[in-house]
Parts: structure tokens; C-alpha cells; sequence
């Protein structure tokens, strides 16, 4: 993990060195192991490392070469093997070649479709001499971020949005739009892919790449997963077979680290996979042996559980199973709100809000270990969600009798109306979106047919012009790919993949984990499982009374314990937003009372706070998830006038 930077001149003018480490500066939280500049008169490159692999252990950055070539990576390639052979690269030379080299002999064999050939968590620049040309690229679930701008004759990129505006080279100004749609929508983003919450800052989407030359710029998607074959095998267990072969060699690429590996264990399906298959890997030799350290989150109270379990007892079968070592973190007394009128130590690129405090208490345990890699079950949600839609499509299909059925579990889980169900999901499924939009409003907050998954539409009390937000909503939904066969696939894609947002992906990672030293890695992000997840049908994620994740849990039938493979339902940690309302309700007021979004005309805030009230008490209507966005654009506008000092270049930096 690292911070990168560059900056380019088509102008003539030669970049002023103090400029240039103004912005390693920004973003020097980032890597604390290596700083490193380069500049060949109108062209600057900077990085910042955070030294994880083998490879890159005492490593630099930037990568130059004797023709004026340079190279910043921030990330990691995956695939490396693949990678190696298909550029006929011997494995020893291989093995003493740093990720960010690699990607630059692959970008001189293939130009722009190296990332074709790429599987990894990365954002890459590269300056070709010879062309004259800039090359960006992400991975493409984003899970690397990169920034820029671009006045026709100056480029400045970087892997944060703060670090640009930390130059004060150009004015700054909030996108209105942006800030509606992550507002007004269930996904907490922007359905414009580039938006950023200034106008004048764009990022680089994930899945897309960048060329800039002093011809122009343009930004290309080279990932398109709807244009990918579907997987169809015959049976369940083929499936299920094809998973856990798949997860044991991303496993093992997520695995490759300097030093000993830690799990976020909650003891739910997800991590408790990572660490068995981890332990199966090191068993059967294909990973190196090495301690595995488990860190889970616990509260005293067990009420505070969604189930008659707490976490702690679920990741204690899991880690007497496979012997690792255990932390068990004690988060009592830390809420949403311990940093008012901050969300973390650095400084936030965007509004979006998370349970700070308890993570960050982690973060803090895991660097005393000496852990640096940590692995966690982020992106499990996405890639095997189901859709209930799937019943629409069996019906098309002339599959009535299993539609049928479904649909009576669907109605008796829920204590729902059987043709009420049928007829609800028919409508909303082959209807406009803005016929599912009103079904959906009409179903009771507790209802289980999902249809938020047709339209991604929120509707809150606080938020002015709902009519014309709603009708902005439903209309933007044009620039989604509509390739998919059945209902169901098209709902579950637009819902987890293409409109996920980069700030939900990024957030533990980039402001949680890299501030503690900590490099936090997501097996189920990975590329290889995320196209397998999008190629196989619906049904095989969902069981026939209505299990989630079904493929997974029979890919693990011979790893974990029942008690973890059928475990229900996800950890809610929403309790710690009742108790930091209750905790910290006199600040709360006061930043609401002198709301920074009230005051730009997206919020009423009073309005707000009566929510805010109600939900101190347990009462109202409305969900947490409706709560948070309003929330993080709160903190994030009062830390915009009250921005955390980026801590400078080390002395040790400067000095090399």
C-alpha cells in the first residue's frame, strides 16, 4: 500500500521541486517506510510506500528508467505468476522484480491493455518518453483511489482528493450535484462515476484507464463484466467445486506478505472462509508458514448481539479449529461519535460515515502485533447477494411451480400476504422503476422483498425537492448497462458492482487501516471471484428456504464447522450510533443547530435533528442507513473549515 503523485507540464514550464513534495507531503500517511521524488523538467513523479511483500521489502519508488520513463504503483499485482509467464519472464528473475517493474514491462508489451492481464488492488501512473504520454489505470472495483485535475495544460494526480487542494493552485468549489446524489440515493455515491465533491477534482472511475497526452485526455472502461460468458454447469456442487478452487488461489495471492497475517474475525461465513482456507493453504504447502493473528471486536453486553451468540463466541469455534492466535478487543464505551468534529486522523476525501472509534481502537492492537497485512471479508455482501427478482425470471421461464414455492417461503418469513409478494415482485420486476419506486414506498420498513434494487432511490424527510430529486433518480438510471438476460442478475449488478461507489469501498481501508501502518486486503474484491460471482445464476446464491450465499456455504463443506457455514445473518453494530447519541447528544445539537449542509441548502436541519431525537429514544421510522449519509456530510463540510494537519515529510525522508 502506498500514496502516489505526478504532475505534468505540456506548458514547457519545469515543475518547481517544492511543488512536488508539497504533495508526497499530503500523503506521506499513507507509507511511512520509503519517500521518493523524481523529476525530468516537466514531468514529476513522488510516492510514498508502505513496504508489505517480499518484493517490495526495502524497495523505491519512483521507477525510472535511463530513457526518461517513470512509474508509480500503489497496490498490488495479484497474478503475478500468470503475469510472469504470459511476458516470458524466468521465475527467478520474476522473483526479484517489484510489482510496480512488473507493471511497467507489461504496460511496454501491451500499452494500454496491460490491465487487461492484471488482477490486483492498485491505481498505477506511467510516463512513457518516447510517446510522450501519461498512463493511469485502476483495478476494477476501485479499490485504489486516484484523483485529478486538469486545466488543458497542466495535470496533477495523486491518490487523495486533499493532497490536490493542499497545493492551493486552483479554487475549490462544492459539486451540488454530487452532494445530491449521494444524498438521494441508496448507494451513497454519485451515478456520474468521475464526480468527486469539487467541481474542479475528477477521479479516475475503477475499471477505467486514462491517456493524456498534449493532445488531450480521455478516460476508457477496459472492464465490462455484462460481456462476459455465463458459467452454466449441471449440478449445485459444480459450482460450489469451481468456488472453493478459485478462493484457495486468490487466498494464496492474499496471503503473500514480509510478515505474519491478521483476520478481521467476526466469526460469520466470510472471514471465518478466510482463515480456514488460509490454514488449508499452509497445510498443504502452498503458502509459507507463519503466524495468523485473528482480531474480533467484542462488547460485554451480549444483548448488544443479533443473536444469542456474541462474536466472541463464534470466532472462539473458528480460532480452537484452526489454532490461531486470538485477539479479542473489547469496545465498550466507543461510539460514531468520539472525534467530534472528526471521523479519523487524516484527513477525509469524501462525506460518507463509519463506525470510527471501534476500528480505530483496532487498527491501534493490530500494529503491536508487528501485523501489517490484514484480511477481511469486505465484498462477500456483494458479490454473492441474491434477488428475489430471480422468482420473476423463473416464472418467465415457465419454472411456476418453484416460483410458486419461493414465493410461499418468501410470504411466511416475512408474515406477508402470499399474493400480495407474487404480485408485488411481478409488478416491480417487469414494470418502469418508477412503478417499482411507489410499490416500494408502500412496503413496511421490515419487508423482505428488496426492491430497492430497481430504482436506488432514498427518500428521507429532510432533504428538500423530493419530487424532483426522485424524478432525477429514476432518469439517471439510463447510464447503466442494461446486458443481462434475467431481472435478477441486472438488479443484483447495478446494485453491488456498478454503483457501489469508491468511497464505501475505500473507507476502511484507506482511512482506517493505512493510518495504523495496515495494509487491509479483501480476498472476495478480488477480481477472478467478483467475474465468477457475476457469471453464475442467481439461484445458486440463494437457498431454497431463502439462505444467503448459498454457493459459498457449500464450497465450505469440508472446512468449517456447520455451526459457522449456516450462520444467519450479519453482526449490527448499530447500536453503537444509539449509544454515541446518547453520549454525545449535546455536541451533536450544537453542530446542528449551526449545520454546514443546512447552511448549504441540502438539508433542514432542524428537521434532522428532530430524527436525530427520535432515534436517541428508539422511536421514528426511519433506518440507519437513511441517517448515516446526512451524518458524514455534516463532519465532513465542519472538517473542511476545521481540516486535520497533514503530519509533513519525516525528517528521515528528507534527509535521503
Amino acid at each position: 500500500m502506498s500514496g502516489i503523485t505526478a504532475i505534468i507540464h505540456f506548458d514547457g514550464t519545469p515543475i518547481e521541486p517544492d511543488q512536488l513534495e508539497q504533495l508526497v507531503s499530503a500523503i506521506a500517511w499513507r507509507g511511512l517506510d520509503d519517500y521518493g521524488s523524481w523529476i525530468n523538467e516537466t514531468v514529476g513523479f513522488g510516492s510514498v510506500q508502505l513496504w508489505t511483500t517480499p518484493e517490495e521489502w526495502d524497495s523505491h519508488q519512483p521507477f525510472t528508467t535511463p530513457q526518461g520513463d517513470a512509474a508509480v504503483l500503489d497496490g498490488r499485482i495479484d497474478n503475478r505468476a500468470e503475469v510472469g509467464r504470459q511476458l516470458n519472464i524466468h521465475e527467478h528473475e520474476l522473483t526479484a522484480m517489484t510489482d510496480v517493474e512488473l507493471f511497467w514491462v507489461a504496460y511496454k508489451k501491451w500499452a494500454q491493455a496491460c490491465v487487461d492481464y492484471i488482477a490486483g488492488a492498485y491505481a498505477v501512473i506511467i510516463w512513457d518518453a518516447h510517446k510522450r504520454e501519461l498512463f493511469c489505470g485502476r483495478d476494477p472495483l476501485g479499490l485504489r483511489s486516484l484523483f485529478y485535475h486538469w486545466n488543458g495544460r497542466r495535470f496533477y494526480v495523486a491518490s487523495t482528493i486533499q493532497a490536490l487542494r493542499y497545493l492551493e493552485i486552483f479554487p475549490t468549489t462544492l459539486n451540488d450535484e454530487y452532494m445530491w446524489d449521494y444524498l438521494s440515493t441508496s448507494f451513497s455515491s454519485s451515478f456520474d462515476l468521475e464526480a468527486t465533491p469539487f467541481q474542479e477534482i475528477k477521479r479516475l472511475p475503477g475499471g477505467h484507464f486514462l491517456s493524456l497526452t498534449e493532445n488531450g485526455i480521455s478516460v476508457t472502461r477496459y472492464w465490462k463484466p455484462w460481456e462476459l460468458p455465463a458459467i452454466a454447469y449441471k449440478q449445485s456442487i459444480e459450482y460450489a467445486d469451481h468456488l472453493k478452487h478459485l478462493f484457495e488461489e486468490v487466498m494464496v495471492a492474499h496471503c503473500r506478505s514480509a510478515g505474519p497475517i491478521g483476520v478481521a474475525l467476526s466469526g460469520g461465513l466470510d472471514s471465518s472462509s478466510i482463515v480456514g482456507i488460509a490454514h488449508q493453504m499452509e497445510n498443504a504447502g502452498r503458502l509459507p508458514a507463519t503466524d495468523m493473528h485473528t482480531f474480533t471486536m467484542v462488547w460485554k453486553n451480549a444483548s448488544q448481539s443479533l443473536t444469542s451468540f456474541t462474536d466472541g463466541d463464534y470466532a472462539e469455534i473458528v480460532n480452537k479449529q484452526f489454532g490461531s492466535t486470538s485477539h479479542y478487543l473489547v469496545c465498550d464505551g466507543l461510539t460514531m461519535f468520539d472525534q467530534i468534529p472528526h471521523r479519523g486522523s487524516v484527513p477525509q476525501d469524501e462525506p460518507n460515515f463509519h463506525i470510527f472509534a471501534p476500528w480505530l481502537h483496532m487498527g491501534k492492537k493490530i500494529n503491536q502485533t508487528g501485523v501489517r497485512v490484514l484480511l477481511s471479508g469486505a465484498g462477500a455482501d456483494d458479490g454473492m447477494s441474491s434477488s428475489l427478482f430471480c422468482i420473476v425470471d423463473w416464472l418467465m421461464q415457465g419454472r411456476v411451480k418453484m416460483a410458486l414455492q419461493a414465493v410461499k417461503r418468501v410470504a411466511e418469513n416475512g408474515n406477508q400476504n402470499y399474493a400480495h409478494v407474487l404480485f408485488n415482485l411481478i409488478l416491480s420486476g417487469l414494470g418502469p422503476r418508477s412503478l417499482a419506486y411507489h410499490i416500494h414506498e408502500r412496503q413496511p420498513k421490515h419487508s423482505l422483498l428488496g426492491l430497492n434494487t430497481r430504482f436506488h432511490t432514498r427518500t428521507v424527510p429532510w432533504l428538500p425537492n423530493q419530487d424532483q430529486l426522485i424524478k432525477r433518480s429514476l432518469a439517471r438510471h439510463r447510464f447503466i448497462p442494461k446486458n443481462f438476460k434475467n431481472i435478477a442478475d441486472q438488479a443484483q449488478f447495478e446494485v453491488s458492482i456498478m454503483l457501489a461507489g469508491d468511497n464505501t469501498k475505500l473507507w476502511s481501508d484507506q482511512y482506517l487501516a493505512l493510518p495504523a501502518h495496515i495494509d487491509q486486503r479483501a480476498p472476495f474484491y478480488d477480481r477472478r471471484l467478483i467475474e465468477f460471482f457475476l457469471r453464475i445464476p442467481t439461484i445458486q446464491k440463494m437457498g431454497r428456504s431463502g439462505e444467503r450465499k448459498m454457493v459459498m456455504r457449500r464450497a465450505m463443506e469440508k472446512t468449517l464447522p456447520d455451526t459457522i457455514r449456516f450462520r444467519q445473518g450479519n453482526t449490527d453494530y448499530g447500536f453503537t450510533l444509539l449509544d454515541g447519541l446518547r453520549l454525545h447528544w449535546r455536541s451533536i445539537q450544537e453542530m446542528f443547530k449551526n449545520s454546514r449542509a443546512a447552511d448549504a441548502g441540502y438539508i433542514d436541519g432542524a428537521a434532522f435533528l428532530k430524527v436525530l431525537s427520535d432515534r436517541r429514544y428508539g422511536s421514528g421510522n426511519v433506518t440507519d442507513a437513511d441517517i448515516f449519509p446526512t451524518l458524514g456530510l455534516e463532519f465532513w463540510l465542519h472538517e473542511l473549515e476545521n481540516p486535520i494537519k497533514i503530519q509533513g515529510l519525516q525528517k528521515a525522508y528528507i534527509s535521503d
